[in-house]
This record gives C-alpha cells, sequence and structure tokens, in this order.
C-alpha cells in the first residue's frame, strides 16, 4: 500500500492503472456509446458515466480495461480525439 499524505492509501499512484479517465464527453453520452468507443481498443471490464445526483451527465466517464497495456493503448488512440 502507498502511504502518501493522509495515510494509507490502496494504490501506488506512480504504478500504472488499468483505469482510463475520459473527459469532455456530450452530457448526452451513454454508457453504451463509451463502451462501443473504447471495445475495439481492448477488453473492457467496466464504461461508466458519471452522474450528478439530478441524473445529469458530468460530461466524464472511467472505463476500466482488464489489462494496463490495453488501458495504455487507449490513453494513446484516444487522447484529442473528438467524440
Amino acid at each position: 500500500d502507498y502511504k502518501g499524505k493522509g495515510g494509507p492509501f490502496p494504490f501506488d499512484p506512480s504504478r500504472k492503472s488499468c483505469s482510463v479517465y475520459i473527459g469532455n464527453l456530450p452530457w448526452s453520452t451513454s454508457d453504451a456509446d463509451v463502451e462501443d468507443l473504447v471495445r475495439p481498443l481492448g477488453d473492457v471490464v467496466r464504461a461508466s458515466i458519471a452522474y450528478e445526483p439530478e441524473g445529469r451527465s458530468k460530461g466524464f466517464a472511467t472505463v476500466l480495461f482488464r489489462t494496463e497495456d490495453q488501458a495504455e493503448m487507449a490513453i494513446n488512440q484516444l487522447n484529442n480525439l473528438e467524440f
């Protein structure tokens, strides 16, 4: 466990991750839209849009890939892509 300021943290921030942040999405984007976008890039475990308590999209999603290499490839492929 990473023991940074504030106590133990379950992930070391310097370590690669299987999770990818996708920002600047239109509010009308659905989880299925994000899955369709990233599925060709690797084995998607989960793709989730973040929502406000009122139900409106926050305009970003997180995608969990099966491996770190797939996540890194997705970042390289999607960086600066217009959705």
